[in-house]
C-alpha cells in the first residue's frame, strides 16, 4: 500500500468509481463477516450467496464459482 497509494485507493470498495463492480460474497463467510459487504452495497452492486462459505467463490468445484464466472462473463 505505500508504494502503490493509487492502486490500493483505486481498489477500496467503499470508493465511488466510473468502473462498475459486483461485490460477492457468501453468507455462511465465517473468516469475512457478509455484514462488511453490506456496508458497500451503496457504490456496487451485491450478490450474497447462501450457504457459501469464504472461499467457495474461488473454488471451481463450488456452486458459487459459477456465479462468479456468470458475473466476470456479464
Amino acid at each position: 500500500p505505500h508504494q502503490f497509494p493509487d492502486r490500493y485507493a483505486e481498489a477500496d470498495p467503499a470508493r465511488p468509481t466510473p468502473v462498475p463492480r459486483v461485490l460477492i460474497h457468501g453468507d455462511a463467510d465465517d473468516i469475512v463477516p457478509v455484514e462488511l459487504t453490506r456496508q458497500f452495497a451503496a457504490p456496487a452492486r451485491r450478490i450474497e450467496i447462501p450457504g457459501a462459505d469464504h472461499f467457495a467463490v474461488i473454488d471451481p468445484t463450488h456452486a458459487a464459482w459459477q456465479i462468479v464466472l456468470a458475473e466476470a462473463r456479464a
